[in-house]
């Protein structure tokens, strides 16, 4: 005769529900943000407090835009002044990493692809919002040519599968992230060192 085996105890549950979805995950947040916050930390580090400050609601800003209105004018053209102001000259390549790990891209809009208002550069691009203007995300999913024998959008080179900014709740866990720092940076004052909750 088997013998019943004894229930898992609660906190071994949740060690093992915490380990099946990775050890860093924050349950407010459906994509993982642990690395955003590392770039967080390392752009307070490397940065005087109003330069951070103005970072971050530079790119709170930028993220509100992305979703109430994708495609108009919420990317960022690198040589516009205000995007240089608040990111710096590029000696400092923190502020690039830390867009590069939210999930922004980099993108040099072809010739081609040039539109009315819009100059031929690099832009900083939020992929499922800024890129299905040019391809929608399904296109971006394809490898090779498409049914008809035309080339794949011109997007899909640009995005990396393991892009984070390849999903749309990626967009609203940073707007939440972002919001918290705000948060942290007003109630802590000078005591704020970087790390929030």
């Amino acid at each position: 005769e088997k013998k019943k085996a004894a229930p898992m105890p609660d906190y071994l549950k949740r060690k093992a529900r915490k380990a099946s979805r990775g050890s860093n995950h924050d349950g407010r947040f459906t994509s993982d943000v642990t690395d955003v916050r590392k770039e967080i930390r390392s752009n307070f580090r490397c940065m005087r407090k109003g330069e951070f400050v103005q970072l971050a609601g530079f790119i709170l800003r930028g993220l509100r835009l992305v979703k109430s209105q994708p495609g108009i004018s919420s990317y960022w053209h690198v040589d516009d002044p205000v995007f240089k102001h608040c990111m710096g000259d590029g000696s400092n390549p923190y502020p690039f990493q830390l867009l590069k790990t939210m999930g922004f891209v980099m993108i040099r809009l072809p010739v081609d692809q040039k539109e009315e208002g819009r100059r031929a550069g690099r832009y900083w691009v939020w992929p499922t919002s800024h890129l299905r203007r040019f391809c929608p995300m399904g296109e971006l999913e394809h490898d090779g040519n498409d049914p008809d024998g035309e080339e794949v959008c011109w997007g899909k080179k640009l995005v990396k599968k393991d892009s984070p900014g390849r999903t749309e709740e990626r967009l609203n866990d940073m707007i939440k992230l972002f919001k918290g720092l705000q948060r942290a940076i007003v109630s802590q004052g000078d005591a704020f060192n970087g790390a929030f909750g």
